[in-house]
């Protein structure tokens, strides 16, 4: 196949939603490793609160 160089790739609507489509699903990956991060943060600082408590009653 031969392609010319000054040719423009349009893309197809298709192709368009597949792109926002996977656009999207990164955004929402992102945006749920950052919520689980955050939630492994807040338990981490739970567990050190508790033991931190629990040593001083000990």
């Amino acid at each position: 196949i031969i392609f010319d160089d000054n040719w423009k790739k349009t893309q197809s609507k298709n192709e368009s939603k597949v792109i926002q489509s996977a656009s999207q699903g990164e955004a929402i990956l992102l945006e749920a490793k950052q919520d689980e991060t955050q939630f492994l943060n807040s338990n981490q600082h739970q567990v050190v609160s508790e033991f931190i408590c629990l040593g001083r009653y000990v």
